[in-house]
């Protein structure tokens, strides 16, 4: 539903013709995708092994990568106060942070219930 989401948004910012996202907002969103890439590579990798253990770790790293965004929405607000920055773009990009937190929140809670079940078994 996310990426579904993210898709749909993206699509129609470009359809419509709008600003791109500026250099600065794509670096704070390939900052977050090479985070999440890498909790979920280590989450792939605890499942291929089948050390559901490790999966403690990766759960440790959202509180990180939560933060991150909660930071990028934090210096995006900042922009628009000291920039002109157009209106869709300040919304796409606010677009994209908020349904990448969800989908960060959706796949930790997916993990989080495998790491208990495998805890208690």
């Amino acid at each position: 539903q996310s990426l579904e989401f993210i898709a749909k948004k993206s699509y129609k910012h470009i359809d419509n013709n709008h600003k791109p996202l500026s250099k600065s907002q794509i670096s704070d969103l390939n900052e977050i995708q090479s985070m999440f890439n890498g909790i979920l590579v280590s989450v792939e990798q605890a499942f291929t092994a089948q050390n559901f253990s490790d999966l403690s770790t990766c759960l440790e790293k959202e509180n990180s990568i939560l933060a991150l965004i909660s930071e990028k929405i934090d210096v995006q607000i900042a922009r628009t106060r000291k920039e002109e920055v157009s209106p869709k773009n300040t919304a796409l990009y606010f677009n994209l942070l908020l349904e990448t937190k969800d989908l960060v929140k959706a796949v930790m809670r997916l993990v989080e219930e495998y790491h208990n079940s495998s805890s208690n078994s």
